[in-house]
């Protein structure tokens, strides 16, 4: 009987400890501005930065956020880093580990003769967390990181999610519109 309940203690520790997210995989939100100021330290993985229209750069605006031109047309750059690269570019049903982080760079037009990216103006981040935090969506962390207020929204965001829920197949990462031509041929 002494074993056996030995052997439950034993069991059940290990399983609250596992339970517990790993430390080093929660990052803080002075991470997330510092990786939003230090681009050098990721891989972009789109050939030039890619247009998109107003109705889907609104749907990445932060809530409640009522900034001039959130409806306006975008320019945006993706960026992925270390732990996610070979899945994003490599494999054609990815499955990203834990700790791998995607940011989005926001920018606004310019209309010049011709239209092109202007200055940023905000980033999307997604982060892969521990297996459970967010069941409904692949375990991602969203956030996003206003530019000019430094103010950070993050968490299970539902306009994130309400989107991210329709590519479970791909890990909830849109990739099709985006990802530049030597890494959507090589896609396995």
């Amino acid at each position: 009987m002494k074993m056996l309940t030995i052997g439950v203690f034993i069991f059940l520790g290990f399983f609250l400890i596992s339970a517990i997210p790993d430390e080093e995989n929660i990052i803080t939100d002075q991470q997330l501005l510092n990786a939003t100021k230090h681009l050098e330290n990721f891989s972009k993985v789109n050939d030039e930065p890619q247009f998109i229209l107003g109705a889907v750069a609104a749907a990445c605006a932060p809530s409640g956020r009522m900034a001039d031109g959130i409806h306006d047309n975008k320019y945006i750059n993706v960026y992925i880093n270390e732990k996610g690269f070979v899945e994003m570019t490599g494999k054609k049903i990815p499955k990203f580990s834990i700790g791998t982080m995607i940011l989005k760079e926001k920018m606004g037009l310019i209309q010049d003769s011709v239209l092109k990216h202007g200055t940023t103006e905000l980033f999307t981040i997604m982060i892969k967390r521990e297996n459970g935090y967010n069941p409904d969506c692949g375990d991602w962390e969203f956030a996003s990181v206003d530019v000019k207020t430094s103010k950070i929204e993050r968490g299970k965001i539902k306009s994130c999610q309400h989107c991210h829920t329709s590519c479970a197949e791909t890990d909830f990462v849109f990739r099709t519109n985006y990802l530049g031509k030597q890494y959507t041929n090589a896609l396995k």
